[in-house]
C-alpha cells in the first residue's frame, strides 16, 4: 500500500514502512497523523432529490425500503479540483469477524485512479456526466468534514474484479464507513 510523508513542506511518494520509520521523533509522528486523518475518503452515497436539490445522501438515510444505486463518489477542492489522494476502507469478514482496513486511492493521470488492497489494483476513472451532473453537493442530513464539497463520481474499471475480491477474500470496498466516520447517523440492532 501507497503512503505519503511530508518533506520539507513536499508530498513525496513512499511505502507506509517508510514512512513510519521517518517518523522517528513523537512530534512528527503526530503531525503524520495528523495529515492522513485529515486525508478526504471515498465516500459510498446514493444520488437523490432532498428538499428540491439534487446531490447525494447516505443509503442509511433513505431507508431500506427505497431502492438506490450506490455510487463511489470523491470529494472535490472548489479551487484545486480533485484531490491526489483519498482514504478507502476496505471490510474483510474472517472467521466471523470484521475487519476494517484503509487503503489509499491515488491519482492517476487526469481522471484515473488506482487502489490497491491485498495486493490487487483496482483502477476507477470519473464517471463521464454532463455539466450539471459533474459536481453535485451532499443534500443529507449527516455530518462529516467532506460533505461540505461538492461530489464527483468514479466507477470502477472492471467491476467484476470488486465482486471477485469479496468472493474470494471476503473483501467489500466501502469508501467511509458510515458508523465509525459520519455523525448523527443512527445504529438499529436487530432484535431476532
Amino acid at each position: 500500500m501507497k503512503g505519503r510523508r511530508l518533506v520539507m513542506g513536499k508530498i513525496t511518494r513512499c511505502s507506509c514502512r517508510t514512512m513510519a520509520r521517518a517518523a522517528r521523533s513523537p512530534k512528527r509522528r503526530l503531525v503524520l497523523l495528523e495529515w492522513v486523518r485529515s486525508m478526504p475518503f471515498v465516500h459510498s452515497l446514493v444520488k437523490a432529490e432532498r428538499n428540491g436539490k439534487t446531490g447525494w445522501c447516505a443509503p442509511a438515510e433513505l431507508g431500506e425500503a427505497a431502492p438506490h444505486y450506490v455510487s463511489f463518489v470523491v470529494p472535490v477542492d472548489s479551487a484545486r479540483g480533485l484531490f491526489a489522494a483519498y482514504q478507502c476502507e476496505v471490510v474483510t469478514q474472517k472467521n466471523g469477524d470484521r475487519l476494517t482496513e484503509t487503503a489509499e486511492l491515488v491519482r492517476r493521470g487526469g481522471d484515473s485512479f488506482v487502489l490497491r488492497v491485498h495486493g490487487r489494483d483496482f483502477w476507477f476513472t470519473l464517471r463521464p456526466a454532463s455539466r450539471d451532473e459533474r459536481r453535485m453537493p451532499y443534500v443529507g442530513e449527516l455530518k462529516h468534514p467532506d460533505f461540505a464539497s461538492v461530489f464527483a463520481e468514479i466507477e470502477p474499471q472492471e467491476p467484476e474484479k470488486l465482486d471477485r475480491l469479496y468472493d474470494e477474500e471476503h473483501a467489500f470496498v466501502i469508501g467511509c464507513e458510515p458508523f465509525a466516520h459520519y455523525s448523527g447517523i443512527k445504529r438499529t440492532v436487530d432484535k431476532a
